[in-house]
Parts: C-alpha cells; structure tokens; sequence
C-alpha cells in the first residue's frame, strides 16, 4: 500500500508540473483546473485501468482525490516558498525591517522601564559608556555629536548618514493604532530578566510615491528619552546602509551605531576601525577622498593611523583636493605618510590639466608629487609640449618635476629650436628641473665649443646642469685633450661613431 501511495505521489507531481508549465488559464482557477488534471491524468496511467480498461472501487478512487488535494499542497508550499527566496536573494525587503526596544512592565502591565536594544548590548556584552551629551541637548545637537565622532574616521559615511538623519521625520510616521509585528532580524543573545523585545520602528523600502520610509509606535517613541530617540535615529541610518548591503540581521548595524553614540569612537585608531567594519561587514571606507574596497582585505599600514596601500572600488571616482582634478579609479592606490594620494591606477583614460598642457593619459599607474602635481604617467594620445628652446610631440612614457617641469619623456618626434638652426630630435629626452637639457637623442649633428674647438656630436648626447657637453657621439674624426685616472694629461684621435665622455673642465676621461 505504501508503494502503491508513493508511485501515486510521483505521477501527481510530473502531472502537476506538467499542467503548471502549459495552462494559460488566470491565477484563480488553477488550483480546480489542476485538482482535475491531476485526477484524470493519474487514473488512466494507473496499473488498473491499463490491465482493467474500466473504473476501479471506490476505495481507489478515494487514495487518489488525497493524492491530488496532498500534492497540491506541497506543490504551493514549495513555490511561495522558492518565490520568497528570490525575493530576499534580489535584495528586496518588502515587508521591512526594524529597530527595537527593550520593554519591561510591572504586574499590572504598565512598562517601567525601556531601553534600546542597542545601547542595553553595548552597555553589558561590550563595556562601553553611551554618551550623546547632557540631557537637555535636543534630539539634533545629540545626533551632531555622533556623527562628529565618525568624521574623524569616515567623513563620507558621517556626511550621509547625517542626510538621512535630517529627512527622517519627513520620511517617518508616527502611529498608536498599529501594533508593529515584530521582524526577526534582531539576532540578539540576552535581554534584562523579565523583559522582552519590542518592534518600535519598521523601515521599508520605498516602492511607491508618497510612501513612508519609517513607521513608528509613536506609543512607545513619547516614553525614550532624547539619547534613545537620537540613539534610534542612528541605528535606522546605519541599518539603512546595512540593507543595501544586503545584511540579512541588524546585528552589525547596531554595534556601529552603538559605537557611535559612545565615546569609545573618539579613541579607535584608522587601522582598528578598517578592522571593525571588515568584521561587520561594511565593504568601504573613504580614505583621502578614495573609496577603499574593505572586502579585499589587503591593507597596508605604515602605523595604526595612517594608511599606505589598499585596494580601491573598482570605478569609484576620487577627486583631489590639490589639483582639483576627478579620476576614475581600479586596482590598488598608495598614500604618504601624511595620507596624501601618491599613485593610483586609471580605471580609463583621462584628461589631465597641468599648466597650460592638457594630457590624455592612459589606464595605467598615475605617481603624484605631495603637491599634487603629476609626477608619472603614460600618455594614451600624443601631445605636443612647447617650452624653452624646445618643441615636443610626446607620447608614451613621461615624468614631472615637483615644479611642473618636464623631467623625461618619450617623444614621437622633436626639435630643439637654436638661434638660425633647428635641430630634429628622436625616441627619448630629459631635463633638468630648470629646463636646460640633460639628455637629448640628436638625429641631426650640432657643433660645440669644447677645449677651444669644434666638436660634432650627434645621436645620444648628455649634457652638465652648466649647459656644457658631458657625453656625445662624434659626427667627425677629432683630436682631443683627455685626462686618466692617473690626472696625466694627453692627447688623442678620436674617430666618427666613438662615444666620447667630458668631464666639466671639457677633458675626455680615458
């Protein structure tokens, strides 16, 4: 009998899925619509209407109505089910989430004392002292003192957070003819004796025009006190990120907003607050204006309170305030001891303004000097840079002075602009921080005056920050004065094509 019910079961629900799939028929009439299917097409695949070609009893017919009315049930118990978990998986929380209060009431069920969850948890599970100040400060001056105290280790989160805490009355009602039912998001391990949990806000997400954000028990919001109002607001802006985060509890939510309504926050170093949020499951902090990816976990310190280098949100933009200038950012950033930005990673390419030179860089690693001017790049187009005796098209590879001054570069072409003579230059150059030259590749020869003559030098030619010739390949064959290591002095022929070495009296060093 037994595998006579399962064989039944089985075949209800292939028929069941069957009937689901192919029905165009509305919601409401399914249910009979399938109870039918499910009855005729389990009959007449039965074992006994196959050897019988007739109507069993009645006892039979009776085992498979249960069969039907049975799988019935399962089978829309299983899909609300698989439809509310795609739902929550989405990040969608329809029915809302809450904030809660612990309430406790005398034998005539009067309430005598009520305290926030949150605050009763960082009081006994943590040690820590809730304090937003005396009494007498109203709900906003408390609300200002702790998100002082996060600025200090998050200004974005701070600043945020403080705009959702100014329009949360507009976007709150207070009710005293709802009984808010208790959402079990709250996770929490001990409560005072004889006390019990309450729901005192629920917040949802807004799916419709004029909608509230926050439905409040105005009956039991007149009995806090304004700390536990402010302390309430606070766990609400948190566990408002927290939900977009797609936390499934408050717990997290309320240790942070706990933490902020206590001074412990004023004493918590940058590296110990990174490990905080890591532990609860915030995935970013702005460090300097970048935003940190905290799910990467790779962050290194030079000390407790200043960052060196991290991975950054992939995409997320980071605006200096130095040079004024806004870059997309990928992959890792590094800071100065001081916390400013010294490179990053282009997440693509970018303008750059410096001077009056507008560069197109490439997404590659970006240096900066602590003043915030470019440092290193490389170009993603060329660029033509017109300074001095100099006219450059470069392109690639490229670095600054502190001064804004070309330090090296790759040029796609050149020239270097002499009095009656402009000489074509190639491939790399150098300079030193007052412009004058300090390496140049000379496609055309020049002539200089080295040891009362001469010299032509051409191809790669280095030059001393006097402006005189250090370095160069001879154009033609030259006798020249040299000098060894024995300070003995000669002279010598030198042959086109040789590289020749001066030091700065002008002598070539065997």
């Amino acid at each position: 009998m037994k595998l006579k019910f399962l064989n039944i079961f089985l075949l209800a629900i292939r028929f069941l899925n069957k009937s689901s799939a192919t029905s165009s028929k509305p919601s409401s009439d399914l249910s009979s619509e399938r109870k039918k299917r499910c009855f005729y097409n389990l009959f007449f695949s039965s074992n006994w209407y196959k050897k019988n070609n007739n109507f069993p009893n009645k006892n039979y017919l009776a085992l498979i109505k249960l069969t039907c009315h049975l799988t019935l049930l399962v089978f829309f118990i299983c899909i609300t089910n698989l439809t509310i978990s795609s739902q929550a998986q989405a990040g969608v929380r329809i029915v809302g989430n809450g904030g809660d209060v612990i309430v406790c009431k005398d034998s005539s069920d009067k309430i005598v004392r009520i305290e926030l969850l949150d605050h009763f948890e960082a009081i006994n599970y943590r040690n820590q002292i809730i304090d937003l100040g005396p009494e007498e400060l109203n709900i906003q001056d408390k609300l200002e003192i702790a998100f002082q105290r996060l600025k200090r280790l998050s200004p974005d989160r701070a600043k945020l957070y403080h705009e959702w805490a100014d329009s949360f009355f507009a976007e709150a009602q207070f009710r005293e003819d709802l009984d808010l039912i208790d959402i079990p998001d709250s996770d929490h391990s001990i409560l005072p004796k004889g006390c019990n949990v309450q729901q005192i806000v629920n917040q949802a997400t807004i799916l419709l025009p004029g909608q509230k954000r926050y439905t409040i028990d105005n009956s039991l919001w007149s009995l806090l006190s304004n700390t536990q109002k402010a302390g309430l607001i606070l766990h609400e802006v948190v566990y408002r990120e927290a939900l977009q985060l797609k936390h499934t509890h408050s717990v997290n939510a309320r240790i942070l907003a706990s933490l902020m309504a206590s001074p412990s926050l004023e004493t918590i170093t940058l590296k110990e607050f990174v490990e905080l949020l890591v532990v609860l499951e915030f995935n970013h902090l702005s460090i300097q204006g970048v935003q940190i990816d905290l799910n990467k976990q790779d962050f290194d310190f030079y000390d407790s309170t200043h960052l060196h280098s991290a991975t950054v949100i992939e995409g997320s933009v980071y605006r200096d305030s130095r040079s004024h200038q806004s870059f997309p950012l990928r992959d890792r950033v590094e800071f100065d001891e001081q916390g400013n930005v010294t490179a990053f990673f282009l997440a693509n390419s970018h303008p750059w303004q410096q001077k009056n030179l507008i560069l197109i860089l490439a997404p590659q690693i970006v240096k900066l000097h602590n003043n915030g001017l470019l440092a290193l790049a490389v170009l993603e187009e060329p660029s033509e840079y017109i300074f001095g005796e100099f006219q450059l098209l470069l392109n690639g590879h490229l670095e600054f002075y502190d001064n804004a001054n070309l330090k090296r570069a790759k040029i796609e072409s050149g020239l270097w602009l002499k009095p009656h003579l402009s000489l074509r230059l190639r491939q790399n150059v150098s300079f030193y921080k007052n412009e004058m030259p300090q390496f140049l590749d000379l496609v055309d020869p020049l002539s200089f005056s080295v040891q009362n003559k001469t010299v032509h030098g051409k191809n790669w030619t280095k030059f001393y920050s006097s402006g005189s010739l250090q370095q160069t390949v001879l154009a033609k064959d030259t006798i020249l004065k040299t000098i060894n290591q024995n300070s003995h002095l000669n002279s010598k022929m030198y042959l086109e094509g040789q590289s020749v070495y001066f030091n700065e009296q002008g002598l070539v060093v065997e």
